[in-house]
């Protein structure tokens, strides 16, 4: 008999409760990961509940976070996973198909089928007698077979492209943080010269009692901030501004 040897990595957490800055970190470790042990891939699976007749908000979020690591190269190895089916055509296929979904532009490049069913009441249930659960085991076995033939079958895509990719949206989060700060400064500046335009109007009419006036007003400057954690960082000697944060 033949052996398959399959390493499974899975993308925890993604949407979680941990919000957007536990997101952030879920990539950046994906993106490690790339760079450091993975030189290649050969599937990428997307798993849904069949029952649902519409992909939750933070499904589509999920596939959106997942579909960004990648090249367009791989659009092919694609694969739907659909969990809790039964011998009906599953709910949530007209919901991967929806134009208002990404998934459907990525469905045509795979190679039919497209999904593999699954249910796990068939794995976990101990009366192994009953008709429905041992339906639901052979349906599981069967997808599950399919599924490994499918994966001998498809060519692994290099990661080269899919690293490419997250360097360049590691560069453009880069550009956004540094004019997030520029746009800052620009209406720090905006709100100091109108205090000055105000100061100026306020003692306008009264010349002769104003020549010893003093008024003062708040002006942005940055200020250097030790850095205890290890980081190392790069900061312009002129502008005090940091330009190139965790090397």
């Amino acid at each position: 008999m033949e052996r398959t040897i399959i390493q499974i990595i899975d993308t925890p957490g993604f949407g979680d409760t941990g919000g957007i800055k536990k997101d952030i970190e879920i990539t950046q470790k994906i993106r490690q990961a790339f760079i450091d042990k993975l030189t290649s891939i050969t599937c990428i699976c997307f798993v849904a509940q069949s029952c649902n007749a519409r992909l939750s908000a933070n499904q589509k979020y999920i596939f959106n976070c997942i579909l960004d690591l990648f090249g367009d190269d791989v659009k092919s190895n694609f694969i739907c996973m659909l969990a809790f089916c039964d011998g009906a055509k599953p709910v949530i296929l007209d919901s991967l198909q929806s134009k208002q979904f990404m998934f459907h532009e990525i469905i045509p490049y795979i190679k039919t089928p497209w999904f593999y069913k699954f249910n796990s009441s068939g794995i976990f249930e101990k009366d192994i007698e009953n008709e429905f659960n041992l339906s639901f085991f052979n349906l599981g076995m069967k997808s599950f077979k399919d599924f490994t033939c499918r994966i001998k079958e498809l060519k692994k895509i290099s990661l080269n492209k899919s690293k490419e990719v997250l360097q360049e949206r590691q560069h453009l989060e880069k550009q956004v943080e540094i004019l997030q700060i520029a746009l800052k400064e620009g209406i720090d500046k905006v709100n100091y010269i109108k205090g000055i335009i105000n100061m100026i109007k306020s003692v306008k009419g009264n010349l002769n009692g104003a020549k010893n006036f003093t008024k003062k007003i708040k002006a942005y400057k940055p200020k250097k901030v030790p850095v205890y954690d290890g980081r190392l960082i790069t900061t312009c000697l002129k502008c005090c501004h940091t330009c190139h944060d965790k090397c």
